[in-house]
């Protein structure tokens, strides 16, 4: 040791100190050159070609300033080591807006397309839904993406179908009467729709099916003869009648004014009365006409069959009247007598 320290004292130890330096720095370049390396850094719109001595990703993004986002994407992991001549990009995520059945959410993407911005936030999109712009447009900025969700839905409604009222004639039924021969019953349909709605609205509703689950059961009548309704109107009196008869109409009063003529009480217990614009009293032989009996009398008016009389038979009617020239005009004449309804 001793022997060494002397020999560099000497001049010939100097050159061998500056020769070990010289060899020491040609040693630590190289060692350096060959930690440096060439990389390729896309970013932002730019591309640099970058020599560096940096051993990873992260080490050379930090290196440069540039600030990740969580959204941004890399095209290595930023735990990966540099290579030679390694292709480095950097994809920004920009931010757009995604209305999803009327909510509407903010997001920062780096997909190109709208297909791939549905994948990147697993958003899935039924053969019916509707999104605007389409899948194939490209993500710009800022831009909005509106999704309409579709369904579809069959709905069945029920129903009544009402029964139909069938009659028919039936000739041993009292004329104008009916009897139910069968009673009805509804029927129902079923009817299937098919329901769009857009968001949970409905839009439109479809008839595709209708089948009669119940057939209706018609009622059936029957019904006797039709009722003849006959009306006439005779002096400004309108009125119904169902029959009329030609019978001889002959005229009487009270005793003593008519000697052939009874008391003021009728054979019905009722007292006689004339009204020309009312009901008077008449008197019919009962088997002809029921005693109780509306009818108008042509040239007299209405009158009650209320009273008998022992020379009225048959085809007679004795019409009452107050005594004086109105009993003494009427004598003995052929009248139409109709029988009210």
């Amino acid at each position: 040791m001793t022997k060494l320290k002397e020999t560099l004292k000497g001049p010939s130890g100097q050159k061998i100190l500056i020769a070990s330096l010289i060899l020491m720095l040609v040693v630590s370049f190289f060692v350096i050159a060959g930690k440096r390396k060439k990389v390729t850094l896309a970013y932002d719109g730019r591309i640099d070609i970058l020599t560096t001595n940096k051993s990873t990703v992260k080490g050379l993004i930090e290196a440069q300033n540039i600030v990740l986002d969580k959204e941004d994407k890399i095209s290595h992991s930023l735990d990966s080591n540099l290579e030679k001549d390694m292709k480095i990009s950097i994809k920004r995520a920009v931010p757009i807006k995604v209305e999803e059945a009327g909510k509407l959410k903010e997001i920062k993407t780096t997909a190109t397309t709208v297909s791939d911005m549905l994948k990147e936030e697993k958003l899935s999109i039924s053969a019916l839904d509707k999104i605007n712009p389409g899948v194939t447009a490209k993500i710009q900025p800022n831009m909005k993406i509106n999704i309409t969700r579709v369904t579809e839905k069959l709905e069945a409604n029920s129903e009544t179908i009402p029964y139909t009222i069938k009659k028919q004639d039936d000739k041993s039924l009292s004329p104008g009467t009916t009897k139910v021969v069968k009673e009805g019953a509804n029927g129902r349909r079923e009817i299937v729709f098919k329901s769009v709605y857009e968001n949970g609205k409905l839009i439109s509703k479809q008839k595709i099916e209708e089948k009669i689950v119940v057939k209706p059961v018609n009622k059936l009548i029957a019904s006797g003869p039709k009722k003849v309704v006959l009306t006439a109107s005779r002096g400004g009196l309108d009125f119904t009648y169902k029959s009329i008869m030609t019978m001889t109409a002959t005229a009487y009063s009270q005793a003593p004014y008519d000697p052939t003529g009874g008391g003021s009480i009728t054979a019905s217990g009722t007292k006689v009365i004339r009204n020309p614009k009312g009901i008077s009293t008449v008197a019919v032989d009962p088997r002809v006409i029921p005693l109780g009996t509306k009818v108008y009398v042509e040239g007299y008016g209405m009158a009650i069959a209320s009273d008998t009389g022992g020379a009225i038979k048959g085809n007679k009617i004795d019409l009452y009247f107050n005594p004086g020239s109105e009993y003494e005009r009427w004598g003995k004449k052929t009248v139409k007598v109709y029988i009210i309804k």
